[in-house]
């Protein structure tokens, strides 16, 4: 049973049946390892007969979830880095694993954009250049980038959250 301090959820995706699942009342290594389960770098969670990935394959920005938790103002922060931000290496021919990586962040920053807009009621993304998902030992150059972006969209977001508080 998750018995954390602050409640914790996360999300998974059954690459079987392409369903989505909240994960808030699991074991806390269980729903991160399933969280986590990066096609390709890192083994699904077997779990009975579901087989358990990462939900940015389906759902990089989980601010609908965030809705359905009740919350009336929500920011989504699409933290897979934007095209652009991540120079493709000078050499050619490009290896099918930077071709394969390269072509999941464009989706997966699309994906979470596209959806973020539509659910959330502001969206940005922090300035990851140079950083990739996979640089796991820059995890505080990471928050970083998140906080500047905060800080600089900060007008932005108490403006929009006193017009939504007066309507």
């Amino acid at each position: 049973m998750n018995q954390t301090a602050i409640p914790f959820w996360t999300s998974v995706v059954d690459i079987q049946s392409g369903s989505e699942e909240t994960l808030a009342d699991w074991p806390l290594w269980q729903a991160l390892r399933g969280s986590v389960a990066l096609p390709g770098l890192l083994p699904p969670l077997a779990c009975g007969d579901r087989q358990l990935v990462d939900p940015s394959v389906m759902d990089p920005v989980p601010i609908v979830q965030v809705r359905e938790m009740g919350a009336h103002f929500a920011i989504a922060v699409n933290a897979i880095m934007a095209p652009g931000a991540h120079k493709l290496t000078a050499k050619y021919p490009l290896s099918l694993f930077e071709i394969m990586t390269r072509s999941v962040f464009l989706m997966g920053h699309s994906i979470g954009q596209g959806a973020a807009e539509k659910a959330a009621d502001i969206v940005f993304t922090p300035d990851l250049s140079g950083i990739s998902i996979l640089h796991f030992n820059r995890c505080r150059e990471i928050i970083a980038a998140g906080r500047r972006a905060a800080e600089e969209n900060m007008s932005a977001i108490q403006a929009l959250y006193q017009r939504r508080r007066t309507v």
